[in-house]
């Protein structure tokens, strides 16, 4: 798999992951979920600032998750290039951080 550049195309980066569009969206999913749950325990954090441990944990639910549904398995690589705009787009000021405290409601 060649390198995955940070200003990578989603498109590029699917196809780098071997995810039909369906898969890709599971993916997507599976990804936001764990970026708001690490926003509930750290609301400012980036991915950077989540420790190697975690995000390796983070890599292994996404992983665990797509295996049931028989989706190809994501690397590192992938995961830190979706994270940051995951983690991003749940802090944008346009009322997702709101929903990321709603849903610690809900836990």
């Amino acid at each position: 798999m060649p390198a995955i550049k940070a200003r990578a195309k989603a498109e590029e980066v699917r196809e780098s992951a071997g995810h039909s569009k369906n898969q890709w969206k599971q993916f997507m999913k599976s990804t936001r979920q764990e970026a708001e749950r690490l926003l509930r325990n750290q609301p400012n954090a980036t991915w950077i600032d989540i420790m190697d441990k975690d995000q390796g944990q983070v890599l292994e639910t996404v992983n665990l998750q797509l295996q049931e549904k028989d989706t190809p398995l994501i690397t590192m690589e992938v995961l830190a290039w979706r994270m940051p705009r995951a983690m991003g787009e749940l802090r944008k000021p346009s009322g997702t951080t709101s929903q990321v405290d709603a849903n610690q409601g809900a836990s």
